[in-house]
């Protein structure tokens, strides 16, 4: 298991960059006193194949990302909100998607506290996005002007594509067209594959 163990004892969250009150030393608790809010939604990785196993739906609890923005005073230029989790791991979302009511800072999943493979103490819920953008386990919020590339953005390197630096969840499923073993095998008529063996 690789993901890290966090005590939230000890954790703190920063928020800097381009603000006109800098938070330093949030504690989990001030986090959790914040207004609170629900979000029902499913996360998905960019890597998932149509049917793939990395996706799942959770209700997550926290507050709108917005209301610590807010708190710090966004200063006039920011264009993008840069995320910093205890893993080294980095993203960063555009401003003005990160002032959507519905993105959230949570620390709850389904009614608990947020489990730590999910990012405890504190993960960015960012709906209609890949998981690349949604981080874990946060502990600095940066304020910046530039168009930064995260980890995930900015490779492989040395190759001709990339991932997706906006990394729009895309349709995983449809209803009205379900695959199923006896249409590609039985019924080559109706759009099924007839296979020998």
């Amino acid at each position: 298991d690789y993901d890290p163990r966090v005590n939230a004892g000890g954790w703190q969250l920063q928020v800097d960059g381009l603000v006109d009150r800098p938070l330093k030393g949030l504690s989990y608790a001030e986090i959790a006193a914040m207004p609170f809010t629900r979000e029902i939604l499913t996360l998905q990785c960019i890597g998932n194949w149509i049917g793939g196993p990395l996706v799942g739906n959770a209700e997550w609890g926290g507050t709108p990302l917005v209301n610590l923005l807010d708190l710090a005073g966004v200063q006039p230029g920011t264009l993008r909100v840069k995320f910093y989790s205890i893993d080294g791991y980095t993203t960063a979302i555009p401003l003005e998607r990160a002032r959507r009511d519905n993105v959230l800072l949570a620390w709850e999943m389904n009614g608990e506290v947020l489990p730590s493979k999910h990012g405890y103490p504190l993960r960015l819920i960012n709906p209609g996005h890949y998981g690349q953008k949604m981080p874990k386990w946060i502990t600095r919020i940066e304020l910046i002007d530039n168009e930064y590339k995260g980890h995930w953005e900015s490779k492989p390197e040395n190759k001709p594509y990339k991932w997706s630096d906006e990394a729009r969840a895309t349709v995983n499923s449809r209803i009205d067209a379900p695959l199923s073993l006896w249409d590609d095998v039985q019924d080559p008529a109706n759009g099924g594959v007839a296979k020998t063996y």
